[in-house]
């Protein structure tokens, strides 16, 4: 549900934010960054608000060497809050240009989103996020709620129309009728795409409750729709995985699942069941086995154990399947 203005830059390969979180805080050499996480460069900053101010900073550094190559600074009314985001996005694009040479028009005209138009709508729609990380019923229903009140300051704004569309599905596997929470996810993704075509989350989200609903051409039309747009996005290539098997593409989905932990190797729980089921689906018993590691027992769904047995027992292990250690699950997955 979450991607970077220099994400969707089909030049770039952007980890994911919550590969950084662990940095949050620390002092730390981004020499040292670079090697934990195998990326050339490090864009950090700080936001800090006053009143209907903000003093926004950025900076952009080598890993390699640990030199900053770039920085700035915006002092703006705080409703200019995604005209600094294009700012930003517009000139660190420009320090690689000096570095590596031009980058196309086009792909620097990808990053000029469609924004809201109320400061309001989008601290909303921020809010309603972090209550889904770790959905129960009622954190879900309260997300819905919050949501409808961004989109009631911001009728237009179509980030707020994918998440109430990822609730919304959310909520059919958390006891909600399922034909009623699908129309309402069908509805509500539909409305997103109308809204901003550019929106590559829109599509996928639109990709999946399609998916959901057994119209397997056009989810798959809609999920090549959204990798086109953003190839670089955690979560997209996540949700596609998990029904890469199902568009007849098995092999395919193993890999695109490589991508997704390459992009984001420090990955949350929640996206285990996609990402194993890609690697089970594709006869990577190994790989499925290892994504399961961040799972705990109790978060197992029936498929996930039924995975779990068979790939031992591929792997000549059946003995094993009782004798494990796991890191704690916040949600429970696929």
């Amino acid at each position: 549900m979450r991607s970077s203005p220099i994400a969707r830059q089909n030049s770039y390969d952007v980890i994911a934010r919550a590969s950084a979180e662990a940095y949050r805080g620390r002092l730390v050499d981004v020499r040292q960054i670079g090697r934990d996480l195998a990326v050339r460069f490090v864009l950090g900053g700080s936001i800090q608000r006053e009143g209907d101010q903000l003093r926004t900073s950025a900076r952009l550094s080598d890993t390699a060497t640990g030199a900053q190559v770039w920085s700035n600074r915006w002092d703006r009314p705080a409703t200019d809050l995604f005209a600094i985001q294009t700012d930003i996005t517009e000139q660190v694009i420009s320090q690689f240009e000096i570095l590596t040479g031009p980058v196309k028009s086009q792909v620097l005209a990808a990053a000029k989103r469609k924004h809201p138009n109320s400061l309001t709508a989008y601290e909303l729609t921020l809010l309603a996020v972090e209550k889904t990380l770790s959905p129960t019923r009622e954190s879900n229903a309260e997300a819905m709620e919050i949501l409808k009140k961004a989109l009631e300051a911001d009728p237009g704004y179509a980030k707020a129309w994918v998440n109430l569309a990822w609730a919304h599905t959310e909520a059919s596997s958390l006891g909600a009728d399922a034909t009623t929470s699908r129309e309402a996810a069908l509805s509500a993704a539909r409305r997103a795409v109308q809204l901003d075509a550019s929106d590559a989350e829109a599509h996928a989200v639109l990709g999946h409750v399609l998916a959901t609903k057994g119209e397997f051409d056009q989810a798959k039309a809609s999920f090549e729709t959204a990798l086109r747009l953003n190839p670089s996005s955690f979560s997209i290539l996540v949700y596609y995985v998990g029904w890469a098997s199902t568009f007849g593409e098995p092999e395919r989905g193993a890999l695109l699942a490589d991508r997704a932990i390459r992009l984001n190797p420090s990955y949350k729980p929640w996206a285990c069941g996609f990402l194993r089921y890609a690697y089970f689906m594709a006869g990577r018993y190994k790989d499925a086995l290892q994504v399961m590691e961040r799972q705990t027992p109790d978060n197992y769904t029936r498929n996930a154990w039924v995975q779990r047995a068979a790939s031992f027992a591929v792997l000549g292990r059946a003995e094993e399947p009782g004798r494990r250690s796991a890191r704690p699950c916040n949600v429970i997955p696929t």
